[in-house]
C-alpha cells in the first residue's frame, strides 16, 4: 500500500508536465494536483509528508526540466551518462527545495480537514519558494498552463503564482467534497470551485491597459546560426551578412529587433559594428533592438546586455544569469574540469538593479520597452517592474542550447504569461525560435518556424496603463494565504476538530 502511495505520486508529477507548452493541455495539471492532494492528506507525520512531496516533484520536474539534457550532453560535449547524472541531481535539487515546506504540514494541519485547508498554502509556498531560494528557478509554475484556459482572466489581476494558488483551492475544495461526502460539504465545494472558475472566464475579456491607436512596423530576425559557429571568429563576417540579409526590408521607420547576443563580437571589438548600425539606424530613421556582450571596464567584467541603436535608445545589462550558462557556481573548483564548465558564455555577471527601460521614437511619438534578456522572463517580478510605465515588452533570448526539446516551448509560454499579466504586448526574439509576436491578451498573433533562418513582419500596437497585478504584484494572493495560515495556525493550537466544524 505505501509503495502504491509513492507510484501514484510520482505519476501525479510526471503527468503535469503535459499541462505545459507544447502539449498545451491544462486539465492534466489539475488531474495530477488532485491525486497528489488526495495522497499526501493521509500524511500525519513530517518524515511521510516530506517523502510524499519529494516523490511527487522528483515525477514533476523529472519530466518537466528533461531538456537540460540536451544542453549538457548536446552542446556541453559531456558524455550521456554523466549528462543523464547531472540532469537527474538538477531534478532532484528541486524536489528537495519543493519537498522542505510540507515537512511542516501534519503540524500545523493535524487534522485531515485542517491538513486540506492547508494544501493549497504549501502549494504556494513551495512554488514561491523555488523561485527565490539560491537565485531561484521560477519555471513550471501551476499558473502558466492557464495562459489560454477558462482561469487566463485571473492572471492579469493576481499573476501566475495566484492562479497556482487559486488552482490549489480548488483541488483542495474537490478532496473535501469527496472524502466527506455529505450535502453541506459538498455545496460548500461547488460554491468554492463557482467563485473560482466563473470570476476567471469573466475577467478574460476585460482590458486593464489601453491602446494607443499607433501601428508600428516591427521586423523580428530569426538567424539560426548553428552554435558551432557563433563565437568563431572566422564565421563573424558571414554571420552580420545573414542578419543584414534578413533585415534588408527593415532600413525605414519602425523597430528592428535582434536575438540575444546577435552581434558576434565581445566587449571593445563590438564598438566599430555598433557604431555602424547605429548610423544606419540614425539615417533610416530605424529604432534597433540588438543583444550583445558588452564589456564594464570598472568592474573588469562581461555583462549580457540589450542595446538600442538608431532611433533607440538605453543600454539594458541582464541581472538574472543562468548558473553555467552564464556563470559558473564554484567556479575556481569546477572551471577547466570539462567543457561544459567553460562554455563561451560562462563568464557573464550580473547587471545593476534599478535600469531603466529602453525607448524609441516613431514618427515623432516616444514609446518604451520593458527588456528582459532569455531566462529572465520567468521572473515575474523583474518583468513587473520594467513594464509598469512601458508600451510593450521585448525579450531576446538563444534557445538553440535546448534543441528539438520542449525547454522552448516552455520558455515561450512563460513569456506569453508575461504579455498577460501586464496586458502589454510582447516580441520574443531568438536564435532560431521560438520567434513570435504575443498581443496583450498573452496569445501568439504571429510566429517563425524554429529552425529557420527568417524574418517576421508584423505590426505592433503599444499600450498604455497598468493591470491590478502590475500595480500590486502578489498582495492578493501572499494576503489571502497570510490569513489562511493565521485561521490554520489557530485551529491546530486551539486543538479543534476542524472536521467536526465542517461535518
Amino acid at each position: 500500500m505505501k509503495a502504491l502511495k509513492y507510484l501514484l505520486v510520482l505519476l501525479a508529477g510526471a503527468s503535469i508536465h503535459f499541462s505545459f507548452s507544447p502539449y498545451d493541455f491544462w486539465p492534466a495539471g489539475i488531474a495530477g494536483l488532485l491525486l497528489f492532494c488526495s495522497v499526501i492528506v493521509s500524511a500525519e507525520r513530517p518524515k511521510s509528508a516530506f517523502f510524499l512531496a519529494f516523490v511527487f516533484a522528483a515525477g514533476f520536474f523529472g519530466a518537466g526540466v528533461s531538456w537540460v539534457y540536451v544542453s549538457i550532453h548536446t552542446y556541453g560535449e559531456v558524455p550521456a551518462f554523466l549528462a543523464i547524472i547531472f540532469t537527474s541531481g538538477f531534478a532532484l535539487f528541486l524536489a528537495l527545495l519543493f519537498a522542505l515546506p510540507w515537512l511542516l504540514y501534519p503540524i500545523i494541519g493535524n487534522t485531515t480537514g485542517l491538513r486540506l485547508f492547508c494544501f493549497p498554502l504549501f502549494w504556494l509556498l513551495s512554488e514561491w519558494l523555488r523561485g527565490w531560494l539560491l537565485t531561484g528557478f521560477p519555471w513550471l509554475y501551476l499558473g502558466y498552463a492557464h495562459v489560454d484556459s477558462p482561469m487566463s482572466g485571473w492572471i492579469p489581476v493576481i499573476g501566475v503564482l495566484g492562479t497556482g494558488l487559486l488552482i490549489a483551492i480548488a483541488v483542495a475544495a474537490i478532496n473535501f467534497a469527496l472524502i466527506h461526502r455529505s450535502t453541506r460539504i459538498t455545496g460548500l465545494s461547488g460554491v468554492t470551485l463557482l467563485m473560482i472558475f466563473i470570476p476567471g472566464i469573466m475577467l478574460s475579456p476585460v482590458e486593464w491597459t489601453n491602446t494607443t491607436d499607433t501601428q508600428i512596423p516591427v521586423t523580428m530576425v530569426q538567424p539560426d546560426i548553428p552554435m558551432r559557429d557563433k563565437w568563431n571568429p572566422a564565421r563573424a563576417d558571414e554571420i552580420l551578412l545573414k542578419l543584414e540579409d534578413l533585415s534588408s526590408d527593415a532600413w525605414k521607420p519602425g523597430l528592428l529587433v535582434w536575438p540575444e547576443a546577435a552581434i558576434p563580437f565581445v566587449g571593445d571589438a563590438a564598438d566599430p559594428y555598433v557604431e555602424f548600425l547605429n548610423s544606419l539606424g540614425s539615417q533610416s530613421d530605424t529604432a534597433i533592438i540588438t543583444g550583445l556582450l558588452t564589456y564594464d571596464a570598472e568592474r573588469d567584467t562581461y555583462l549580457n546586455s540589450i542595446a538600442g541603436l538608431g532611433k533607440a535608445d538605453n543600454i539594458y545589462h541582464k541581472q538574472r544569469l543562468v548558473p553555467f550558462g552564464e556563470y559558473v557556481p564554484l567556479e575556481n573548483l569546477l572551471r577547466g574540469t570539462m567543457h561544459f564548465f567553460d562554455l563561451p558564455m560562462s563568464v557573464i555577471r550580473p547587471g545593476p538593479g534599478g535600469q531603466s527601460p529602453l525607448s524609441f521614437d516613431y514618427l515623432g511619438e516616444s514609446f518604451l520597452l520593458a527588456p528582459a534578456l532569455c531566462y529572465e522572463i520567468a521572473y515575474a517580478w523583474l518583468v513587473r517592474e520594467m513594464a509598469a510605465d512601458s508600451n510593450m515588452l521585448v525579450t531576446l533570448s538563444n534557445d538553440a542550447w535546448f534543441g528539438t526539446s520542449i525547454g522552448p516551448w516552455q520558455h515561450m509560454q512563460i513569456a506569453q504569461a508575461r504579455a498577460l499579466e501586464n496586458q502589454k504586448p510582447l516580441l520574443r526574439v531568438t536564435n532560431n525560435g521560438i520567434t513570435a509576436l504575443v498581443d496583450h491578451q498573452g496569445l501568439i498573433v504571429e510566429k517563425v518556424p524554429q529552425f529557420q533562418s527568417a524574418s517576421l513582419r508584423t505590426m505592433i500596437e503599444p499600450r498604455t496603463g497598468q493591470t491590478p497585478f502590475t500595480r500590486h504584484g502578489q498582495l492578493f494572493s501572499m494576503s489571502l494565504a497570510g490569513l489562511m495560515l493565521i485561521y490554520a495556525i489557530f485551529r491546530s493550537v486551539q486543538g479543534h476538530r476542524f472536521q467536526k466544524w465542517l461535518v
